[in-house]
Protein backbone atom coordinates (compact mmCIF):
# COMPACT_ATOMS: atom_id res chain seq x y z
CA UNK A 1 0.00 0.00 0.00
CA UNK A 2 3.02 2.64 0.41
CA UNK A 3 4.67 1.68 -2.48
CA UNK A 4 1.69 2.08 -4.61
CA UNK A 5 1.10 5.54 -2.62
CA UNK A 6 4.30 6.83 -2.86
CA UNK A 7 4.09 6.39 -6.48
CA UNK A 8 0.98 8.23 -6.53
CA UNK A 9 2.48 11.09 -4.71
CA UNK A 10 4.77 11.92 -7.53
CA UNK A 11 1.74 13.43 -9.35
CA UNK A 12 -0.30 14.35 -6.79
CA UNK A 13 -0.54 15.79 -3.41
CA UNK A 14 -0.46 13.30 0.04
CA UNK A 15 -4.19 13.95 0.35
CA UNK A 16 -5.39 12.95 -3.41
CA UNK A 17 -2.55 10.50 -3.53
CA UNK A 18 -4.58 8.13 -0.79
CA UNK A 19 -7.83 9.07 -2.36
CA UNK A 20 -6.76 7.93 -5.88
CA UNK A 21 -5.04 4.56 -4.02
CA UNK A 22 -8.53 3.66 -1.68
CA UNK A 23 -10.24 4.34 -5.11
CA UNK A 24 -7.71 2.02 -6.90
CA UNK A 25 -8.29 -0.74 -4.24
CA UNK A 26 -11.96 -0.35 -4.07
CA UNK A 27 -12.33 -0.54 -7.94
CA UNK A 28 -10.05 -3.54 -7.64
CA UNK A 29 -12.42 -5.23 -4.83
CA UNK A 30 -15.88 -4.05 -6.44
CA UNK A 31 -14.10 -5.67 -10.11
CA UNK A 32 -13.57 -8.86 -8.28
CA UNK A 33 -17.06 -9.53 -6.19
CA UNK A 34 -19.81 -7.39 -8.95
CA UNK A 35 -21.34 -9.29 -11.18
CA UNK A 36 -21.60 -6.63 -13.50
CA UNK A 37 -18.45 -4.81 -14.64
CA UNK A 38 -18.14 -1.05 -14.33
CA UNK A 39 -17.67 1.18 -17.15
CA UNK A 40 -14.43 2.96 -17.96
CA UNK A 41 -17.22 5.97 -17.81
CA UNK A 42 -17.83 5.29 -13.72
CA UNK A 43 -14.01 5.32 -13.10
CA UNK A 44 -13.09 8.41 -15.06
CA UNK A 45 -15.77 10.39 -13.69
CA UNK A 46 -14.84 9.33 -9.84
CA UNK A 47 -10.98 10.11 -11.03
CA UNK A 48 -11.71 13.29 -12.13
CA UNK A 49 -14.10 14.23 -9.45
CA UNK A 50 -11.02 13.26 -6.70
CA UNK A 51 -8.51 15.24 -8.91
CA UNK A 52 -10.37 18.30 -9.86
CA UNK A 53 -13.56 18.35 -7.47
CA UNK A 54 -17.09 17.94 -8.65
CA UNK A 55 -18.25 19.03 -11.80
Amino acid sequence: MARSRHALERHFDPVTARLLDALIEGLTIHRALDTEPHGTTTVTTAIQRIVHGPA
